[in-house]
């Protein structure tokens, strides 16, 4: 049986913690069709760079988390962005590996965003970053 990859496992775990806060939360921009009410979260994008050595997968993961509200829904966004980087940060292991949460590189931004027509929405950002320590 293979192992789930180290990025797919950080994705699903980051997925369904976010679902357990009971955020609407995506695994990409819902389309209009959808009818996303806001706030929603949208796990996106995934980064893994492996580093050779014998006997264990190590190297580096990232992950971005967007968080998206409406113009009045500053806190609410802010409010959740806290919550999933605290959760982010605790995390030891995804899926069958071990990671260390890097701190120093990992960044929270909110944005006000205008690329909507007649629209200003708040884009909370996560930039996680992990250490991949190896296998359990």
């Amino acid at each position: 049986m293979v192992n789930k990859a180290p990025e797919q496992a950080l994705f699903d775990d980051l997925f369904k913690a976010s679902t357990s806060f009971k955020y609407s939360t995506y695994d990409h921009l819902p389309l209009g069709t959808e009818k996303a009410t806001y706030p929603f979260v949208n796990i996106g994008e995934v980064q893994f760079v492996p580093m050779v050595t014998v006997g264990s997968i190590q190297g580096s993961l990232s992950l971005t988390v967007h968080i998206w509200g409406d113009a009045k829904q500053r806190k609410r966004v802010s409010d959740m962005m806290n919550t999933l980087f605290l959760c982010a940060a605790n995390l030891e292991t995804v899926g069958d590996y071990r990671v260390q949460f890097r701190y120093n590189s990992s960044t929270i931004r909110l944005l006000d965003d205008t690329s909507v027509p007649n629209s200003i929405l708040k884009h909370g950002m996560l930039e996680l970053e992990y250490r991949l320590l190896g296998g359990r």
